[in-house]
């Protein structure tokens, strides 16, 4: 049974999703075969994992009031989407006590820049957001 998403998308291929996906979904990067006379069936390569993401994904840094703000971006798949989504994950790092918090946002359209899928998400989810940032930091501004 295919997902909402990708029958969605059959219908109606001009509409794109963007919006928020649980913290702890399970990603991973797209499998590279290593050995390029071979034929893989493979789909999915390593798990991402949120605590350690790899620096090529990172495309925003910032330091402010010894909190440090991260965004990556990153083609990455999800088991229950057929085709490969554009995801954002902003993290937040308090530096004194070194918590950590991070937001999962993604986009149908690969295209996308970082700033467009959050200034999307932003308006849409404004008042999610900033409950999950407040319940993580205290008062989190949106970026």
């Amino acid at each position: 049974m295919p997902d909402i998403l990708s029958l969605l998308q059959c219908l109606l291929p001009q509409i794109n999703a963007t919006t928020i996906l649980r913290h702890d979904s399970v990603l991973y990067i797209p499998y590279e075969n290593p050995d390029s006379h071979k034929r893989s069936r493979r789909k999915y390569g390593d798990k991402l994992d949120y605590g350690n993401i790899p620096d090529k994904y990172l495309s925003k840094s910032s330091i402010e009031d010894e909190i440090q703000s991260d965004i990556y971006q990153a083609t990455l798949q999800h088991i229950e989407f057929a085709q490969p989504l554009n995801v954002v994950i902003l993290v937040k790092t308090n530096l004194k006590t070194n918590i950590r918090s991070h937001v999962v946002l993604f986009s149908s359209d690969l295209k996308l820049s970082f700033e467009k899928i959050i200034d999307i998400t932003n308006s849409a989810f404004k008042s999610s957001l900033t409950s999950v940032m407040q319940s993580s930091f205290g008062g989190w501004k949106i970026l």
